[in-house]
């Protein structure tokens, strides 16, 4: 038996990752595809062998053959998609940002919970080797009790106007949302729940909707602290990832890298050993997902876990409007 997946959204990830992906495990089928264009739609189903297109949301969602859908459209788009899917009973993989803020993310959650349906965020860089050997040497506590965390990326983005839905308001944010949220999501699988966060925003190039540049703090409940810089105006690139802890500091550049160095006072530096991510870069999620489903388990990560980037970043705007510190409070 297949788990069949419909797809919403025929956007670049779709095309490049979550498609090939459900075409690369041998218990999914891709059975449907949504798009408000009847000519795009109808190209996707066409290059990956999907049995159905729609042009209509609802009629997706009556298609028996449909147990999952990944909503992967716009992010205003993620809470009513989500929402209208639980309500028809299907599953969800909705992309992230998990949505425009963390009243809709709850909305998401209680609605599949009270579906009966699960519910999933596409943060793939879970599933990285980088991610899983770090996050194996803190909790066996190679780092020893983590004190601080530290995520710096800048990029350039070429202002693109109306026609690029991540600088308007679609996309919720700039680029704390569009790839700052990954970051914000690998924290939390190592960090735990996020309690406290203040935030900066600005425009300070760029004249679209979106700020350009973002800067937050955040204390999580087990006292770690953790500051996040992102932009999309430097003249040029850097991600760094680090993590401060008693005993050691791991320091990573981007998470797709196969190595990094874990340093020890008074000891040489050593190069961790990691391997690089899969070719596919959702290939590990929707093997991992589909297996859990058909099995009858949860997601290993489910909407609670994507709804902490969340509450962080709602947070951090929240705080970038307001001129205060915002209490997270409890999940």
């Amino acid at each position: 038996m297949a788990l069949g997946w419909a797809i919403s959204g025929v956007s670049d990830i779709a095309t490049k990752a979550l498609a090939p992906a459900v075409l690369a495990q041998p218990d999914a089928e891709l059975v449907a595809v949504y798009s408000r264009s009847a000519r795009r739609g109808g190209e996707f189903a066409q290059r990956f062998g999907s049995s159905a297109v729609y042009t209509d949301f609802g009629a997706m969602l009556s298609d028996p053959a449909v147990d999952i859908v990944y909503v992967g459209g716009e992010v205003d788009r993620h809470r009513p998609e989500t929402i209208a899917a639980a309500e028809a009973g299907r599953h969800v993989l909705c992309e992230k940002p998990m949505a425009l803020d963390a009243a809709e993310c709850r909305a998401m959650i209680d609605a599949c919970a009270a579906n009966g349906v699960h519910l999933a965020i596409a943060y793939y860089r879970r599933y990285y080797p980088s991610v899983r050997k770090l996050t194996e040497l803190v909790q066996a506590g190679a780092l020893g009790q983590v004190l601080q965390a530290a995520i710096d990326m800048s990029y350039y983005r070429r202002p693109l106007g109306e026609r690029d839905w991540r600088t308007q308001p679609a996309g919720g944010g700039g680029a704390l949302m569009d790839i700052g949220s990954h970051r914000l999501d690998v924290l939390c699988g190592l960090l735990g729940e996020p309690r406290r966060v203040a935030g900066f925003t600005a425009h300070r190039v760029h004249e679209h909707w979106a700020p350009d540049v973002e800067t937050l703090i955040v204390e999580f409940a087990c006292g770690a602290q953790a500051t996040l810089r992102c932009n999309w105006c430097a003249g040029a690139s850097q991600d760094l990832f680090t993590v401060v802890g008693t005993e050691a500091v791991a320091l990573l550049g981007a998470l797709e890298e196969p190595s990094f160095i874990l340093r020890r006072r008074g000891q040489p530096d050593e190069m961790v050993q990691a391997g690089a991510p899969a070719a596919i870069t959702h290939g590990p999620l929707v093997d991992d997902l589909t297996q859990r489903l058909l099995a009858g388990q949860p997601p290993r990560f489910d909407g609670l876990a994507g709804y902490q980037a969340s509450r962080i970043m709602d947070g951090c705007y929240r705080s970038a409007a307001t001129g205060s510190l915002i209490e997270l409070g409890e999940t």
